[in-house]
């Protein structure tokens, strides 16, 4: 009965540890796709905005400043 318990612990320590040693791979995953979807997000913005609204939030910025 004993040696089940010692290899349930060992089996666990093990998944603790591939756990600590894949997370840098997952979130750096993660955060790949979510920086990709952000950036898409940003560009087709981007796409429809027109001079006049350039114009217009600059000098919002311009006033904010002030």
């Amino acid at each position: 009965m004993k040696k089940h318990v010692s290899n349930y612990i060992l089996v666990l320590i093990f998944i603790i540890g591939l756990c600590v040693l894949l997370y840098p791979l997952v979130s750096d995953y993660w955060n790949s796709k979510t920086q990709s979807r952000a950036i898409a997000n940003y560009e087709e913005t981007l796409s429809y905005m027109t001079k006049e609204n350039f114009a217009s939030f600059f000098e919002a910025a311009e006033a904010y400043n002030e």
